[in-house]
Formats: C-alpha cells, structure tokens, sequence
C-alpha cells in the first residue's frame, strides 16, 4: 500500500513472538515537518478523534502519510504523529520550538472509544485523549494566516476531521495541563 519493501530479516523460533522493524527513507527537504519550527502565534491543531486506542485502533490503523504530506505542502510549522498522547507529544514540539503550548480543552476532539472506556464520562474521556498513546493522528502547527486556506482545502480532499484546538505561546505563558498520567514514557 506504501510501496516498502521488505529486505532481509532475523527469524528465530521461540515461545513468545517478538518484532523488531526500522524503516529508512528520504524525504524532499523542502518538505520535511520538524518539531522545532513552531512559533509563538501558530494554531495548534490535530486530525482524527483521539484517546481510546486500546480498544482496538492501536493494532489496526492506516498511518497519515498522504494527510501528513498534504499538510507538508500547505506549510505547517511544526508536525509529529500522536503515538505517546497529545500532551506528551506536544510537549515534544514545545520543547523542541522552545515554547509553551495553551489548549481549549472544549475543542479537544475525543473518540468514541474514549467514551466507551470512560463510560460515558466527558471528563475521563478527555483524560483519555490527552494521555493515551497510539492514536497515530497528526498534532500541527501552522500559522494564523495558512489555517483558514488549509481548512477549505483539506475538506476537498480529505474526509478525516481537522481540528484547531489551541495557540503556541511563550514559553514563561505555557498552560498547557498537567495530568498526573503524562502519556507514554519511553524511560
């Protein structure tokens, strides 16, 4: 589906199963997103509906690669997937840009799944969208004067929500929440 080929490979026979996979690829510069870029002003938004993911959409998912390179296009600042949580993963951009992020918790887009886990509970399912990882949606930021463009455009093409959901401050003003479940921590 991706055009990737599979090259090589360690097979072993054991009582537990377990994969290891790195993929390499190249990138054309002129559209390559990185965490650093974002900029006091932006909007912060994501695609998709988040939280929820154990339910299921961890195991099964198509990545946004041809929303991520559409977005690409339209010049976002800054892009990462959601694989550790949103929180988490817009502390990544935030600390890379050096700045702070604001959300509107009201505008956070929450999956059925969240709901589900959180047995109908708004409060609890927003934990789940801030704090669960796997939702492999993208977390942006692009300035004021491209999010109005891209919104119109990205409705043309794609039928995945687009939500903005908060602003890119300074980082003395950053109240971005913190939870007592961060998100995924890798160590």
């Amino acid at each position: 589906k991706f055009s990737v080929s599979i090259v090589g490979g360690d097979l072993s026979k054991g009582k537990i199963f377990s994969s290891t996979i790195a993929i390499v690829g190249e990138a054309d510069p002129k559209f390559t997103i990185y965490r650093s870029r974002a900029k006091v002003g932006d909007f912060v938004c994501v695609t998709g509906r988040l939280g929820g993911s154990i339910l299921g959409k961890h195991l099964n998912f198509t990545p946004r690669i041809k929303e991520g390179q559409f977005l690409a296009k339209q010049g976002v600042s800054a892009m990462i997937d959601i694989s550790d949580g949103l929180q988490q993963d817009l502390k990544h951009i935030a600390n890379e840009s050096k700045v702070g992020g604001m959300l509107d918790e009201r505008k956070i887009p929450v999956s059925k799944d969240a709901l589900k886990l959180a047995k109908g509970n708004r409060k609890k399912a927003l934990e789940h969208a801030f704090c669960d990882g796997e939702d492999f949606e993208l977390l942006f930021t692009i300035s004021e004067n491209r999010l109005y463009p891209l919104e119109k455009e990205w409705r043309k093409h794609f039928k995945t929500e687009l939500t903005q959901i908060g602003k890119i401050v300074a980082r003395d003003n950053t109240t971005l929440a913190i939870r007592k479940r961060l998100g995924f921590q890798h160590f």
